[in-house]
Parts: C-alpha cells; sequence; structure tokens
C-alpha cells in the first residue's frame, strides 16, 4: 500500500536522470574509441594517476579479511640452524622448535 500524493508513482522512472544517463554514455561511447590514443599522449605520472583511478570501476573490490588465531592453539615452527664454514660448507646443524 505505497501511496505518493506528492510525486511519481513507486516504480515509476526518472525521466529527465534516464535522459541525462543516455546522453553521458553517448559521450561516453564516443571517448572510448579515443581513449588509447588520448592515454599515449598523457605523461606517464599522469596516465598512471588516471588508470588508479578508473581501476575501481573496472576491477571488483576485493573484501579485507583478517585472521585471529584462536588463543588456545599453539603455532610452532620447526626450524634448523647451520653452522658454515668460509666456503660454504656445513660444520654443524641444530635442530629447534620455537613457539611464538
Amino acid at each position: 500500500m505505497n501511496k505518493n500524493f506528492k510525486g511519481r508513482t513507486p516504480g515509476a522512472v526518472n525521466k529527465i536522470t534516464s535522459e541525462a544517463r543516455q546522453t553521458l554514455k553517448l559521450i561516453f561511447d564516443d571517448e572510448i574509441s579515443h581513449l588509447r590514443h588520448n592515454l599515449e599522449t598523457l605523461s606517464t605520472k599522469d596516465r598512471c594517476d588516471l588508470l588508479v583511478k578508473i581501476l575501481p570501476f573496472i576491477l571488483p573490490k576485493l573484501a579485507t579479511e583478517t585472521i585471529i588465531p584462536e588463543p588456545e592453539k599453539d603455532f610452532y615452527f620447526d626450524f634448523d640452524v647451520k653452522v658454515l664454514d668460509g666456503d660454504g660448507s656445513v660444520i654443524e646443524t641444530h635442530k629447534r622448535k620455537k613457539n611464538e
């Protein structure tokens, strides 16, 4: 029971917005054909700046994900310490297990 007594009926398309979008689409369609040439005329810095600005419109944004280790789990790192002499030969090896 959506009744709008002061304007368009619910779901009606805004004609001016629709016309403005169509006009902008035509302008951009024309500019796309000149894009490669226009990019080549820019300096490297300006070209990079422009590409960085338009990249979010081309590639989907990735969600940030934070991984928090569970406190009850321990993390262990196994590693070897090798003592070398001057020519790179192994003199001795020590095995270590580190808890962080």
